[in-house]
């Protein structure tokens, strides 16, 4: 994707701006706050009276603090194709809903990946839009052409997790997923969210299924701990 550090108020201004003309024309480019490097701790400390840094729960049952916190929010039309992450994941909402559909590590061979060249989004200097400039020299990345959220998934079977405000989803690392959102009521239809990535020992380099497995018993039991 394109990446570039704006103004908040103008991230707000786009999103609240129609996307599409009445003839269904891009007006704009999509936009989602999506910097991934410990954003809530190093880019909006002026949130952190309204959500915690690290999950007191989580962390005792991975034993330790949160390689990284991150937020999050976007319009709906934004998405992620599939992926998988190194971390564990806890993934909290706290507007509008997120749409996780999921698939465990040994399912990745049935996701066709294949190497394509690389490209990335950059400004249109005709219009509001972004157009795909390959990279200069060449280079290819991993891409899978199946999208878990429709009907192209083939023989697969993904799970649908729909996480709510309030909600937290916990993502195994290695897991594959797809994400999109549907935004909340409000003058700007977005989704907000917080996440809180653990260095696991998947990450470390122990066995996926085995440590998926024991990480959420030690949530569970955390989570049966604290009193409501």
């Amino acid at each position: 994707p394109y990446e570039a550090r704006i103004p908040f108020s103008c991230f707000v201004d786009a999103i609240e701006s129609p996307l599409r003309t009445p003839d269904g024309v891009p007006r704009r480019a999509v936009h989602y706050v999506s910097h991934q490097n410990d954003s809530l701790s190093s880019e909006y400390e002026a949130l952190w009276a309204d959500v915690e840094l690290a999950l007191p729960w989580a962390d005792a049952a991975f034993g330790r603090p949160p390689a990284a916190t991150n937020f999050w929010m976007g319009e709906d039309a934004a998405r992620t194709t599939v992926h998988a992450d190194l971390f564990d994941n806890v993934y909290c909402v706290v507007s509008g809903r997120k749409e996780f559909h999921l698939l465990p590590p040994q399912e990745g061979h049935m996701l066709r990946r294949q190497r394509y060249p690389s490209a990335t989004y950059a400004p249109d200097a005709s219009s509001d839009t972004l157009v795909l400039e390959f990279d200069e020299p060449a280079v290819e990345t991993l891409w899978s052409p199946v999208h878990l959220d429709h009907g192209s998934s083939g023989p697969l079977r993904p799970v649908r997790a729909s996480v709510g405000p309030g909600e937290v989803l916990f993502l195994p690392a290695l897991w594959w997923h797809a994400v999109g959102q549907r935004g909340g009521e409000g003058c700007a239809p977005s989704t907000v969210a917080v996440n809180y990535w653990y260095e696991g020992p998947t990450a470390l380099g122990e066995e996926v299924e085995a440590a998926a497995e024991r990480a959420a018993e030690r949530i569970l039991e955390q989570v049966k701990g604290i009193k409501l």
